[in-house]
């Protein structure tokens, strides 16, 4: 065979190859690509809204995908330091860039294995801090104080003095309901700076009786608490879904009483209004839940220390002779004698410390909100 024959030879035999190589790369699938449209994603271990978070991937971030499942890609992500790591993202928080989505594409063999770091709720990871808004409701215990001394002492007075203890037994003011809302920032990984309100009142009515006559004397007593904490709050996240918090807050609080003792046709009325306001504090243990991507439900319980005291107000006395008479001054708990050996506590606004005859061991009142909370709320992660 002639040279220029070999030559030719090698020529056709090299644009036969370039043209298998090229057909072979046609049938190749595009490489699928998705790019991040939330404010931040969340990669996850598992398919699934309740598998736990691997890592926050901030907005705009360009991810090479291997393979969707339902409603989920397999995307991976490099970290600052060089590693790669695998991962679904929920197919709402991306758009497709490039390639077609194929459900059935078997998985690609593992690079190189990594270890996979799951983030709690309270860690932002390699994000920018995070900020959430969290809104609760609950029940609310309050211990009362003197508002719940004084409701019964004038209850067990009246007893004392008609001779006949009153049917059914005086009760006190402890529950009340409570709404509460709060925003929090991350700080640093894990834990939360946050600033809230709380608003929660409560009322009781005694309403009793004493049988000296055909026809009862009656005693009407009502105890009144109104609070709008503001509060200071930090939260730690020593576990993914388990949180630790301490605050402390300013305490803006009314309370009121209402007295009405009714004998036949004749009665007469005290009702006081008082405010004050103090510092508390509290520690509270929760637990959240993902409910959707960056939206948690969270319960949550409340041990709170508040006892307020220095309380301005009015009473306002009234009767069935339509006498009224107001009287501005201080909110006082003393001691009010039925008989020479026996003395019961009372709760008015007086102008003055009370030093009439019969009355003794008068001090400012104290409204003791220490209690309990149990909350109930959702958060939303911006």
């Amino acid at each position: 065979m002639s040279t220029t024959a070999r030559i030719m030879l090698i020529i056709c035999a090299g644009l036969v190859l370039a043209s298998l190589a090229a057909g072979l790369r046609a049938q190749e699938p595009a490489r699928l690509v998705v790019k991040v449209t939330a404010e931040q994603a969340i990669l996850r271990e598992k398919p699934d809204i309740g598998s736990a978070m691997l890592q926050q991937v901030p907005g705009g971030t360009l991810l090479e995908a291997d393979r969707k499942e339902g409603e989920w890609y397999l995307v991976r992500y490099t970290l600052e330091d060089g590693a790669v790591i695998a991962g679904w993202i929920h197919e709402s928080l991306v758009s497709l860039v490039s390639g077609t989505a194929s459900r059935t594409t078997p998985p690609p063999p593992a690079k190189r294995p990594v270890e996979r770091k799951t983030i709690p709720a309270g860690e932002a990871a390699t994000a920018p801090p995070s900020v959430v808004l969290a809104v609760s409701s609950g029940g609310n215990y309050v211990a009362g104080g003197d508002l719940n001394v004084g409701l019964k002492g004038i209850a067990d007075y009246y007893g004392a003095v008609l001779g006949v203890s009153p049917t059914p037994k005086p009760g006190s003011l402890h529950l009340t309901y409570i709404l509460g809302a709060e925003v929090s920032f991350a700080i640093v990984p894990r834990l939360w700076l946050g600033l809230g309100v709380d608003f929660f009142r409560g009322e009781h009515t005694n309403l009793l009786e004493y049988e000296t006559s055909e026809v009862p004397d009656v005693l009407e007593t009502t105890g009144r608490v109104r609070a709008i904490p503001v509060k200071l709050s930090l939260t730690y996240y020593p576990a993914s879904s388990l949180y630790l918090k301490a605050g402390a807050g300013w305490y803006p609080l009314k309370a009121g009483y209402t007295y009405r003792f009714e004998r036949g046709e004749d009665w007469v009325e005290w009702v006081g209004e008082a405010t004050a306001n103090g510092l508390g504090a509290e520690l509270a243990l929760g637990g959240e839940w993902e409910l959707y991507p960056s939206v948690f439900l969270f319960a949550e319980g409340n041990v709170r220390f508040a006892k307020i005291s220095g309380f301005e107000g009015q009473n306002i006395t009234r009767n069935s002779e339509d006498l009224t008479y107001t009287e501005d001054g201080t909110l006082w708990i003393f001691n009010v004698r039925a008989s020479p050996d026996k003395a019961y506590p009372a709760l008015f606004i007086r102008s003055g410390r009370p030093a009439e005859a019969g009355v003794q061991d008068a001090q400012p009142a104290a409204i003791n909100l220490s209690g309990a909370v149990l909350r109930l709320g959702v958060r939303i992660r911006f």
